[in-house]
């Protein structure tokens, strides 16, 4: 979960060169006097000897900074290491902590109020009523269910004292109809009840919602 970039820099290198330059030394050696007691030319006479100079380049190698001044009056062959400044590249790696952005989706969802069930492109709702009633055969009187039945059964013969004379009764709350007497009767019954059901439609409800994503990058390099 890290990034891995690459910096370039320059770095100082320092290198030397040598020189070499050449000085003068002078050494005394001894010879042999001549018998007549006299020295060769370039020497001189000391006691019974002949002294005399030689001179000669000895080499002297000397690590001396370029930054060094040698006079100018001697002939020095100087070996110098000249300070030489170059550069190279090294390349470092470094970790980073990586970059993370959020992109917002909006999304519209649709659901169904409480209560209610999807049905196609809308929403569903069944209710149910509770709805009472008389039976078959019964009318409502508001306060119950009444049902009026006739029975008809034979009417009483009534002897009279005239000759081929005669008539019918009925008992009381019955009536006469001809030799038969109708009485009507009532009889009640308690409400039946039943559910009733009964469907609407309603719309359904858009809800928008803001979806944050989150996305990881490196920076650039």
């Amino acid at each position: 979960s890290s990034c891995i970039g690459t910096t370039t820099e320059q770095v100082p290198v320092t290198t030397y060169e040598t020189q070499t330059t050449y000085e003068t030394v002078s050494e005394q050696y001894t010879v042999p006097a001549d018998i007549s007691y006299s020295c060769p030319s370039g020497t001189s006479m000391q006691g019974s000897s002949c002294i005399g100079t030689t001179t000669e380049q000895v080499p002297v190698t000397t690590q001396v900074p370029v930054t060094t001044q040698v006079p100018v009056t001697t002939q020095v062959p100087v070996t110098t290491q000249v300070p030489v400044t170059s550069y190279e590249q090294r390349t470092e790696q470094y970790t980073v902590a990586p970059i993370t952005t959020m992109t917002s989706d909006t999304v519209t969802t649709y659901s169904c109020p409480a209560g209610s069930t999807e049905s196609g492109s809308g929403c569903m709702t069944t209710s149910f009523q509770t709805v009472t009633s008389c039976p078959a055969g019964y009318t409502d009187t508001g306060a119950g269910c009444m049902t009026t039945s006739t029975d008809t059964f034979p009417a009483t013969l009534v002897p009279s004292g005239k000759k081929g004379a005669s008539s019918y009764s009925c008992p009381k709350g019955a009536t006469l109809s001809g030799q038969s007497c109708l009485k009507q009767s009532t009889s009640s019954a308690p409400y039946e009840t039943s559910q009733v059901a009964s469907t609407s439609y309603v719309d359904k409800i858009a809800s928008t919602q803001t979806i944050q994503t989150p996305s990881t990058s490196c920076p650039a390099g």
